[in-house]
């Protein structure tokens, strides 16, 4: 009878802790959507909102607004075709001006998920490595509150 208890016991801890999660992971995205959703254009965003809206349309990132023909810049032909970067960032964007307008919020949202994809990777692997769920919760939320995750997670570029 005490081991069914201990189980128990152990499982609601369990779900403590991620309910825990879920409450950190939307206090982020309270937080930081409405910032995301209305934020001007920062640095280079130029660069890295538009090549998704251009694989949904053409099937080719570019940025057909800004024809750079110098051969040392690392936007050389960028009008033809954006190949400086790993495109992984693009294309995850693209299928998001299927029902989005092209913006720059919309390929922000790429960024917000993948910061609350690192949310949830600090969350395992301090579970994972100190063996104790709490320290999952409290690294998170100092995570999460963090200038390292700040900027990442708001603005449209691929680092």
């Amino acid at each position: 009878m005490e081991d069914n208890n201990t189980i128990l016991s152990s499982k609601r801890e369990t779900n403590w802790y991620r309910w825990s999660l879920v409450v950190i992971i939307l206090l982020f995205l309270i937080w930081r959507v409405p910032l995301v959703m209305r934020e001007a254009g920062g640095q280079d965003e130029e660069w890295f909102a538009i090549p998704g809206s251009t694989i949904w349309q053409e099937g080719i990132p570019r940025v057909p607004f800004v024809p750079q023909r110098n051969r040392e810049s690392a936007f050389y032909n960028v009008d033809k075709a954006l190949f400086a970067l790993p495109p992984l960032f693009y294309y995850a964007s693209a299928p998001l001006y299927a029902v989005l307008p092209p913006t720059y919020s919309t390929t922000r949202l790429v960024s917000i998920t993948a910061g609350v994809g690192a949310i949830i990777l600090i969350y395992l692997l301090a579970w994972r490595i100190l063996n104790d769920p709490l320290a999952g919760v409290i690294g998170t939320g100092l995570f999460s509150l963090s200038r390292l995750l700040f900027f990442p997670a708001m603005i449209s570029r691929p680092d």
